[in-house]
Formats: structure tokens, C-alpha cells, sequence
């Protein structure tokens, strides 16, 4: 009977400690898989640009594994100080990978409607581990936008390659672009802005 009732005690014990680490490994899963999900959604998405609040935003839920603009804002300001309020529209594309970009339009007020100067060339491209191509806007004196981005290929995104600057100015209508300057090696441009 003392046998019985030990061995039955020790089942028991088994079982329980079985049930804790078995739990124990679920909740560590779940909370591993919550810091991933934390980490992905936000990379890039706290780097200041130098836009100020927005004149409006736009958001549109994604559905699971659908990619496409996720949030959309827009900002009214006279950037060629011609006393017309132009317009910078700023998307966030999201994509369920690490790789997410924010893509931006300026379009300038003239006597013709808006016009847009900005040809698909003012953009982001943020990685998982580092950002290949951040931006930041500037208003005084002049209206200016430094560009730090590395080039992209095979092993880009997360290697150390060789960074440039540029920047984009106003003259007349037109978005000027000056020559890139080759800056040093690095992963994420972010560091590289003061």
C-alpha cells in the first residue's frame, strides 16, 4: 500500500512539474514572438524627418499579408516662399517583411495647379537591421532636403557599404539635386545625421 501510494505521489509530482515546464516554454514562446513582432513593426518608424504636424493623415488598416500604403499625411507649406501654399505628401508603405519605405510627393502651387517636382526620387528604405536610405527636411533659411543613402545589392542590407550625401533644393520649379559625396562606411544611414 505504501508503495502504491508513493509511486502514486511521484506520478503525480511528474505530471505537475511536466505541466509547469510545458507552460514555462509556451509563455517564453509567446513572449519571444511579441518582442519580434514589436521589433519589425518599428523599424524606421521614429526617425524625425523635419516635417512638422501634419494638415491631414489618412490610415487604412492592412488586412494579413496584404502590403500597400498604410498611413498617408499631408502638409500645406510655402516652400519657395512665393506666399502660395505647396504641398509634401508622405506615405508609408508597409510590406509584413523588415523592409518598409515612406515615399515623398512635393508638388509645388503655381498659377497652373499643383505641379510635382519630386520625379519618385524623395524616398526611405529601412531594413531590419539598418536603414540603406533616410531623409530629413529643413525650412530655414531655404527649403532643403539632405538625402543620406548607401547603394543597394546582394549583401546591402545588412553589411557596411559606403554612404553618400546629397541634398534637393527649390530653384525657380524645379527640385535641384546636387552630386552625391561619398561619406564613409556604414550599415544604418540614421547614424550618420547630426
Amino acid at each position: 500500500m505504501k508503495k502504491t501510494l508513493y509511486f502514486v505521489l511521484v506520478l503525480l509530482l511528474c505530471i505537475g512539474m511536466a505541466f509547469l515546464i510545458k507552460n514555462n516554454e509556451k509563455k517564453q514562446a509567446t513572449e519571444s514572438e511579441a518582442e519580434k513582432t514589436v521589433e519589425v513593426s518599428t523599424v524606421g518608424m521614429y526617425f524625425p524627418d523635419g516635417l512638422p504636424e501634419p494638415n491631414s493623415v489618412t490610415t487604412r488598416e492592412l488586412d494579413l499579408y496584404e502590403t500597400g500604403i498604410e498611413r498617408k499625411e499631408i502638409f500645406n507649406i510655402d516652400i519657395n516662399k512665393d506666399g502660395k501654399k505647396d504641398r509634401i505628401t508622405k506615405q508609408y508603405y508597409f510590406t509584413w517583411t523588415a523592409h518598409s519605405y515612406y515615399d515623398y510627393k512635393i508638388e509645388l502651387n503655381t498659377d497652373n495647379g499643383y505641379i510635382d517636382v519630386s520625379k519618385n526620387r524623395i524616398f526611405t528604405t529601412e531594413g531590419a537591421d539598418c536603414d540603406t536610405r533616410q531623409l530629413v527636411f529643413s525650412f530655414s533659411p531655404n527649403f532643403k532636403i539632405t538625402v543620406i543613402y548607401r547603394e543597394l545589392g546582394e549583401e546591402s542590407w545588412n553589411e557596411e557599404t559606403m554612404a553618400y550625401k546629397k541634398t534637393f533644393t527649390i530653384v525657380g520649379n524645379e527640385l535641384r539635386e546636387s552630386k552625391p559625396v561619398a561619406l564613409k562606411k556604414i550599415c544604418d544611414v540614421k547614424l550618420l545625421f547630426d
